[in-house]
């Protein structure tokens, strides 16, 4: 019962607060804001360019913000993912799991996460192997991107040495948007 609580939550939160194409296009080429689901909160995720050219997810989970860097790699991963979502979704043939949480993957890729106690003290970070994919909440599937919990390689403080593992949902509308500020 608690489960189906849960999903219940998420969809109403998704219907209530997703992103919609009209915030797509007045968002802009630059620092777009997407809302999704970040482990059955609604969230901000704010995209940032890095230094190197490339763009990452700055997201707040549990007690840490984290930031989600996409290599061409992950970029190119995403996309082909997310392709493959709204063929399948457009067919109806997206199967629910046995599994509630169980995700149905379409692949992985390599990722750099960044995570502190706040937005501009993110001094941990460690390469992560992320996975995309769907899953049904509330009766309706999600295209999902699941990060794992990393460890920390240097010798800091132990305060935040792991970060959180994170699961970000994502609506078709905020999937389109987040492909699109990523590449």
């Amino acid at each position: 019962m608690k489960t189906s609580l849960i999903a219940a939550f998420l969809a109403l939160a998704l219907a209530l607060f997703g992103a919609s194409p009209a915030m797509a296009e007045e968002a802009g080429p630059a620092r777009e804001s997407i809302r999704l689901v970040i482990d059955q909160k609604v969230r901000e995720a704010q995209v940032a360019d890095g230094q190197d050219g490339s763009k990452g997810l700055v997201y707040y989970v549990q007690a840490s913000y984290q930031t989600l860097w996409f290599g061409p790699k992950a970029s190119e991963a995403l996309a082909e993912a997310a392709r493959k979502y709204n063929s399948q979704f457009e067919r109806h043939s997206l199967k629910k799991s046995k599994e509630r949480s169980t995700i149905r993957a379409y692949g992985r890729a390599p990722a750099l996460l960044e995570w502190g106690s706040s937005r501009q003290g993110m001094d941990r970070r460690s390469p992560v192997k992320i996975e995309f994919g769907y899953l049904f909440a509330g009766g309706s599937p999600y295209f999902c991107v699941n990060v794992p919990s990393a460890q920390d390689g240097s010798q800091k403080s132990p305060a935040l040495s792991q970060s959180e593992g994170a699961r970000l949902l994502f609506t078709r509308a905020q999937l389109l948007l987040a492909v699109n500020s990523l590449n």
